[in-house]
């Protein structure tokens, strides 16, 4: 017999989904526009799974119908192991085959063994860093060329976007494409800085440097280059990276970021 339940939400019962935030007051817009996505049949209650013990709500998850757009389940920080494991396992039955999982340290507990345990495969740590544009500056980088979407077609960016594995490239509307030239006058180093689409933050593409031009410090000065140019517009930025990533992490820290958040990305096999 088990202490724990798992169920989908009730219509009449919506409120439990938002049960978990913190912060009431966003409870309530949550579930304001969720009642009218329901109404309005883009969301459906059932897609909501609870899981409950004989204390309450344990976790929240809900299950989108996009199957590229991953699990993120809310759970509270001292569910039990056994019971995060069963919902973890129930939520992976649901899944497709390719279907991630995200364990944000900001939702809930980094329970690695729970949902290796239920079946979920591995597959990455990811790190985020979050820098406030306006606490300090960064020097705007004197050889720091801006390019416009035409560049896109140039031999010497099409080279370095091949050897950064990025030749698919597009840029996205509003932002700005900045390249770096190395000691010798080559192009060599490539990012790119616009809207991250949360209100007043930015975000930071750091496409790379190629290999030939590495050690030379260019992506530290590009990163500097594209915070300067993000500070004009926004108030803070937000980046990621893999935790094994040491020299970005050294990058984000160097320029003043503080870790925000850690991810356990996790995939159905």
């Amino acid at each position: 017999m088990t202490d724990w339940t798992i169920e989908p939400a009730r219509p009449e019962a919506l409120h439990e989904v938002v049960a978990l935030l913190p912060d009431p007051t966003e409870a309530e817009l949550r579930l304001s526009l969720l009642r009218e996505n329901v109404a309005a049949g883009r969301t459906h209650p059932e897609q909501f799974q609870l899981l409950r013990s004989a204390r309450g709500l344990e976790g929240v998850c809900l299950l989108p119908t996009p199957a590229h757009i991953p699990l993120l389940p809310r759970l509270r920080a001292e569910v039990p192991q056994a019971a995060a494991q069963a919902f973890l396992a129930h939520l992976r039955r649901q899944a497709t085959p390719g279907r991630q999982l995200i364990l944000d340290d900001t939702l809930a507990p980094l329970g690695w063994e729970a949902a290796q345990a239920a079946g979920w495969q591995f597959q990455e740590e990811a790190v985020f860093y979050t820098t406030d544009l306006r606490a300090r500056t960064w020097p705007a980088d004197p050889q720091a060329q801006r390019l416009g979407p035409e560049a896109l077609t140039r031999p010497d960016v099409q080279r370095l976007l091949a050897a950064l594995d990025r030749a698919d490239l597009s840029l996205k509307e509003g932002w700005v494409l900045v390249g770096l030239p190395d000691e010798t006058g080559y192009l060599a180093a490539l990012g790119a800085t616009g809207s991250s689409g949360r209100p007043g933050t930015a975000s930071i593409d750091l496409m790379g440097v190629h290999p030939a031009g590495r050690g030379q410090g260019l992506g530290r000065r590009l990163h500097a280059h594209l915070l300067a140019l993000a500070s004009h517009t926004f108030s803070d930025h937000v980046g990621a990276t893999g935790a094994d990533n040491h020299a970005m992490i050294r990058i984000f820290e160097g320029h003043g970021a503080v870790l925000s958040q850690r991810h356990l990305v996790f995939v159905q096999p």
